[in-house]
């Protein structure tokens, strides 16, 4: 469905789930609250849920959905999938930039799941994105979110991440709130899973 890109790192293929983010960017630093974790701490974005208009339409979709909650413009899919998106999917590295020509240069950047060590853990960049008010976006395979619980084929697909929570239990837990723009009814929608899915 989108294009995947590809690395070989053994122990990224083993323990990343996910190729691509795009986060708020470093203006945006919470790094003194970084890692901190506190029970019960819930942040959302009000974002409007679209669905994509193409079955490649994914990263459009997900750019959609930003650029309305930040700057209460809704862009055409198709004007936003000009040059970043084929009959594959959405370039990764595009969906930062594109997002930055509408919303303002530098708001967003983008960071591989091979440079999350150097640029901050996922969590860390999500919750500062988070805090920011900026949405992010997540590349994901399909299987690993439980809307897709059944499903046969395992996609790459991007997601709009809206938020977090931090749950206590036997373990502390962290749940990442999430619209998905699939044009597949059973499958559409607002959900929550595990970070872990995500990362």
């Amino acid at each position: 469905e989108d294009k995947m890109k590809r690395t070989y790192i053994i122990v990224l293929i083993l323990c990343l789930l996910t190729t691509s983010f795009a986060f708020a960017s470093d203006k945006d630093d919470f790094s003194s609250e970084a890692g901190q974790l506190r029970i019960g701490e819930n942040r959302r974005l009000s974002v409007t849920l679209y669905k994509q208009d193409e079955d490649n339409f994914c990263g459009p979709a997900c750019l959609q959905m930003a650029i309305k909650y930040l700057e209460n413009n809704k862009i055409s899919q198709y004007t936003l999938a000009q040059g970043i998106t084929d009959a594959s999917g959405t370039i990764p590295i595009s969906i930062a930039n594109r997002a930055n020509q509408y919303v303002g240069a530098g708001t967003y950047r983008h960071i591989g799941t091979w440079e999350t060590t150097t640029k901050g853990s996922f969590y860390d960049n999500l919750r500062n994105s988070i805090i920011a008010g900026k949405p992010v976006f997540c590349q994901v395979k399909t299987r690993q979110l439980p809307n897709y619980v059944g499903a046969t084929k395992n996609y790459g697909h991007w997601v709009l991440a809206t938020g977090y929570v931090i749950q206590a239990g036997a373990t502390t837990q962290i749940a990442v709130y999430y619209n998905d723009p699939i044009n597949k009814d059973q499958h559409y929608g607002s959900f929550s899973t595990y970070l872990e899915t995500m990362e």
